[in-house]
C-alpha cells in the first residue's frame, strides 16, 4: 500500500511467502487511486490461464466485483494474442507443444546438422529469440553464456540454417509461436501513441521468456507505479536467467523480499 514507488517494483521471495497475495492487494491499492478508470487501466498478468482464473476470483473477494472494472487478470500469451489480432486483423495461428516439437524434429532430419530437435529448439529460444537475432551476423556476434554447449562458427552456421528453415515452414503454415506473437506484438504496441496500460502488475515473473519481458515494457509508460513485478528465482519451471536491466526495467532500490513462509508450521 505504499503510495508511490518511483518507477519498477519488485518482490521476490520462497514458496509460501505471500508474493501473490502481496501483488493482488497492490493491485487493489492501485485501483483504488485511479483518476481515469476508462477500460481496464491495470493489467495483472501470470503465467498460466489458470493461475489467472484464481487470481480473478481471489481479487473479487479482496476488492469487491467493481475491482475487476479496472483491473484485467490474464495471461501474458492473451495479452500477445488480442495485441496482435486487434492490429492485423484477424486471428493469428499459433504452433506450440507436440506440433512444434515435431516441426523442428522435420527440419533437423532434412538438414542432417548433427544437432537434437530439442537442442536447436532451445537455442532459438533461448539465444536468437531472448537476444531478438535478426540475421546470420548478430546470431555470430551473440553470446551464448549458460548454454552449456560450446558452438564454433560451424556449428553456428548449422544452427542459424535450422532457424532459417523453421522460420520458412512457420512462414508457408501462417504459424508463430507464442514467444513470435509476443515479439510482434511489442512491435504494434510501439507503434502507438498511448500505451495500453496506466499500471501492469506482474505475477510468477521468474518463468517469463525475454520476449515476455519486452513486450510488458512496452504496455505501459515508464512512470511512477508502472511495474509491481513478484516472483521467486527458485521457483523456475524453466531455466531462465532474464536480466530486467536489459529489458529497460530498473529495480534498483525498489526491491523486497518476503521471508516468512505460511505453509509450513
Amino acid at each position: 500500500y505504499r503510495p508511490t514507488f518511483s518507477g519498477p517494483a519488485r518482490v521476490t521471495g520462497g514458496p509460501g511467502t505471500g508474493k501473490t497475495v502481496v501483488a493482488m492487494h497492490r493491485a487493489k491499492h492501485l485501483a483504488s487511486q485511479l483518476e481515469d478508470r476508462t477500460g481496464k487501466p491495470i493489467l495483472f498478468t501470470t503465467y498460466t490461464t489458470n493461475l489467472a482464473k484464481a487470481i480473478e476470483r481471489d481479487l473479487r473477494e479482496l476488492g469487491g466485483a467493481e475491482i475487476l472494472d479496472v483491473v484485467e487478470v490474464t495471461n501474458i500469451d492473451k495479452v500477445a494474442n488480442r495485441i496482435v489480432r486487434e492490429a492485423e486483423g484477424s486471428q493469428p495461428g499459433v504452433i506450440y507443444g507436440l506440433d512444434l516439437n515435431d516441426l523442428w524434429a522435420t527440419v533437423a532430419e532434412e538438414l542432417g546438422t548433427g544437432l537434437s530437435p530439442e537442442f536447436l529448439a532451445n537455442e532459438w529460444e533461448q539465444v536468437v529469440l531472448a537476444h531478438e537475432c535478426r540475421s546470420r551476423d548478430e546470431y555470430f556476434r551473440v553470446s551464448r553464456t549458460g548454454r552449456g554447449v560450446p558452438l564454433d562458427r560451424r556449428g553456428r552456421a548449422k544452427v542459424w540454417a535450422a532457424v532459417e528453415a523453421m522460420n520458412h515452414r512457420l512462414i508457408e503454415y501462417k504459424r508463430r509461436t507464442f514467444l513470435q506473437l509476443a515479439d510482434d506484438a511489442t512491435g504494434h504496441v510501439a507503434r502507438r501513441t498511448i500505451r495500453p496500460y496506466q499500471h501492469v502488475i506482474v505475477d510468477e515473473a521468474q518463468d517469463l521468456h525475454e520476449a515476455q519481458w519486452r513486450l510488458i515494457r512496452s504496455l505501459v509508460d515508464e512512470s511512477p507505479n508502472d511495474l509491481f513485478i513478484v516472483g521467486d528465482s527458485h521457483q523456475r519451471i524453466y531455466d531462465r536467467r532474464t536480466s530486467l536491466s536489459k529489458m529497460g526495467i530498473n529495480i534498483v532500490g525498489r526491491s523486497r523480499k518476503l521471508r516468512i513462509n505460511y505453509r509450513t508450521t
